[in-house]
Formats: C-alpha cells, structure tokens, sequence
C-alpha cells in the first residue's frame, strides 16, 4: 500500500479541529479554474491593501493562459488561499527580470524555462498564523517541480515591509538578491521597495 492509498483508508478516522488548531493533514492542494475567480478575488483583497492588489483581467488571464501553475488550498470544501507560479527563461542578472505588479503572463511565460516565479500568494484572514501560507507554499513548488522538471530555482518579490513573511522565507532557505525601490504603493501606505528573494532546486527535496 502506498502512501496516499495509506493516507484515504485513514481518512475517516482522522477528526481534524477547525481553525484554532488546524491540523496540516487536512489541507488539499488543487489546481484552480476560472469559475474559482469570484473566490481568488475575495482572497485578494482580503490579503492587500489596495493599490497593490492585482487586477481581474490579470488573474483571468493567468487562469486561460497557465492553469498549471494556479493552486488553490483547501480544506474540505473550504478554499483558505492561493498560489500562482509562473516560469520564465534565465536572464544575466536578476535586475532585468520582468518584476511588475499586473504584469500580463502572456509576454512573459516560458514553460521550458528554468526559473519559477512566485507572482502572488495569500491565504484567509481566518488561518493566518496557521502555518498554512508555509504549506501551500511548499505543496506549490513541490507540484511545480514534479510537473516542471528543468526547474533550477525560486525566485519572489516580497515587501520590505513585511518582516513576517521574510521571516518564513528566510526560515525555508530564500535569500535576499536585491532590492526594488518604489515597487509597491498602496492607499494608507507610503511608497516601500520590493526585496527580490532565491532558492535554488537542487535538491531532492526543496525544502
């Protein structure tokens, strides 16, 4: 018996709690569809200020165009965030990658590439501090990789602002290439640069 065959046997004995203690056994990765969209938008602009959240037409587009590298995670039948990967061709240096908020993943997408951009990412309000971005962050990439195996490493853009979420990232093995000045502006927010972040993917297991 394998794993996952090991793992649906056992199901119906597991009583996994709600969100006080969220148990990571619960959560299931799947890949979103257009019809998610109404969802995916909630959980933007739950998870941005505004003027920094991206648009409609953006993750539409992103959905039609690579619904590969679009991941929802669930638990139940309850969608808790998102993740979005898409994959770029190796440039000389990181300064002349094609970081933009609303960026358009048509003129941007090379499957056969090597790099795996993680252009946006957020979870609920309601399992923050849950470990679940960690999870879905990590389920994300180890999908990616299986699908995508040229793949040679991550890379992000992450407020400098946000030391939470650096502090994860650090924790998982990112470090920080350089810095973006004026890249996010928000409503209630001063102008703040964009810290890019790389893990390479060279080991069997990423993480």
């Amino acid at each position: 018996m394998n794993s996952r065959e090991l793992k649906n046997q056992l199901r119906p004995f597991l009583t996994p709690m709600r969100f006080g203690g969220l148990p990571l056994h619960s959560l299931e990765l799947k890949n979103a569809q257009i019809r998610d969209l109404p969802v995916i938008l909630k959980l933007e602009k739950e998870g941005f200020l505004p003027g920094i959240q991206e648009k409609e037409d953006v993750f539409i587009q992103r959905l039609k165009f690579f619904p590969q590298g679009f991941f929802l995670v669930y638990e139940r039948n309850m969608i808790l965030g998102y993740i979005n990967f898409e994959i770029w061709e190796r440039k000389a240096s990181w300064e002349t990658y094609p970081f933009q908020l609303n960026h358009l993943i048509a003129g941007v997408l090379n499957i056969h590439g090597p790099i795996l951009y993680l252009a946006s990412m957020t979870i609920s309000p309601l399992v923050r501090g849950k470990k679940v971005g960690t999870w879905l962050l990590r389920r994300g990439v180890e999908r990616m990789i299986q699908d995508f195996p040229q793949l040679e490493e991550v890379i992000l853009v992450v407020n400098e602002q946000w030391k939470g979420a650096q502090k994860i990232y650090l924790s998982m093995g990112f470090r920080v290439l350089g810095k973006i000045e004026g890249f996010f502006t928000a409503e209630a927010m001063n102008t703040s640069a964009a810290l890019v972040m790389r893990k390479p993917l060279n080991l069997p297991q990423w993480v």
